[in-house]
């Protein structure tokens, strides 16, 4: 199949990459728009190019990172993003939480897809005094982080490394690493 990955050109060296190099992998070819049968937009900002863009014949698929549900322009959100999600032929979205919150929120039942960056491995995580090891947004209110903290509570700081953009404020914190650091 032919597939174009549309996203937010600010984000599109983190992101879109990983999901070319992924469908290649399993015998897709990356075209441009114009040629492909099958849109994929990563994030809600690059829907409208996709749907302005959109020929005949060719399916849209819309991925949702996530429901803000959190954030205090929530309804405008919604608003926003809900006529854009009817042109897609396939809605998506990152976890099982998110996929929750789209049905609840959107009244959709998308599929879950997980799209790691690359395969992150277990070296050397059998040490002593690396018990658990936690990479994310530690602080996002809009995602469910009550387990890490349950197992927090019963390490010590000394054993939880903590990677990522926030600090929540508990174990080793090393902010953000690269792909080999953090293997």
């Amino acid at each position: 199949m032919k597939f174009y990955v549309a996203g937010n050109k600010s984000w599109y060296s983190l992101q879109s990459p990983r999901i070319q190099q992924g469908l290649v992998n399993i015998g897709h070819e990356i075209v441009d728009q114009k040629l492909a049968e099958y849109v994929y937009c990563n994030d809600p900002s690059s829907y409208d190019e996709a749907i302005l863009n959109r020929r005949d014949g060719q399916k849209l698929i819309f991925n949702i990172l996530d429901v803000p549900y959190h954030i205090p322009n929530f309804q405008e959100w919604l608003a926003n993003i809900k006529p854009k999600l009817q042109f897609a032929d396939i809605v998506t979205c990152i976890s099982f939480t998110v996929r929750l919150n789209v049905i609840k929120y959107l009244n959709i039942h998308p599929f879950v897809i997980y799209n790691p960056i690359k395969d992150v491995t277990n070296l050397g995580l059998n040490r002593p005094n690396n018990s658990f090891c936690y990479a994310g947004r530690a602080n996002d209110p809009g995602k469910r982080f009550n387990i890490v903290r349950e197992v927090v509570g019963r390490l010590s700081n000394d054993n939880i490394s903590v990677c990522g953009s926030e600090n929540p404020g508990y174990g080793k914190y090393f902010g953000i690493l690269s792909d080999s650091d953090l293997n």
